[in-house]
């Protein structure tokens, strides 16, 4: 199987939307649209800076955004994969490719935050040098450092 993660375009719009959606779902049991914003807004108003997607054979499987939040600074927003998708490394492909992006556009410092019993989101976030810089209300807050 193939796999391309290539910027967001309008085609996949809704399909985004829908695949954060179906995660948080997941996720939480439900969905709270006055907890998210962002997403209710997408795709008139942008997730962030850079959204990117994955497609494995076509069908769009995962996605994740990059945040711009100064000269300095990004956030990485949004990262969500497919149910039937995960632990395949797409999730870490998106993720490589926002740091990498990050790293083009000159910033120093990647931020992000998970819920902290999500031990495969800690994990992948982790094994791409992130460090945690402390918990709130059961969150896990990181940082990475660019060069």
């Amino acid at each position: 199987m193939s796999t391309v993660v290539a910027p967001l375009c309008v085609a996949d719009a809704l399909g985004v939307k829908q695949l954060i959606i179906s995660g948080l779902t997941e996720r939480w049991g439900h969905y709270v649209p006055s907890f998210n914003p962002d997403l209710e807004g997408f795709p008139q108003s942008p997730l962030g800076s850079l959204t990117l997607v994955a497609k494995r054979d076509g069908v769009l499987v995962g996605t994740g955004t990059l945040q711009l939040l100064d000269g300095e600074s990004g956030e990485v927003v949004r990262m969500a994969t497919a149910t039937g998708s995960r632990r395949v490394g797409i999730g870490a492909l998106i993720l490589s490719r926002l740091i990498a992006e990050a790293q083009a556009s000159g910033l120093k410092k990647l931020a992000l935050e998970t819920t902290s019993s999500w031990d495969s989101a800690v994990a992948l976030y982790t094994k791409h040098g992130f460090v945690k810089t402390h918990e709130r209300d059961g969150d896990s807050y990181f940082a990475l450092r660019l060069a």
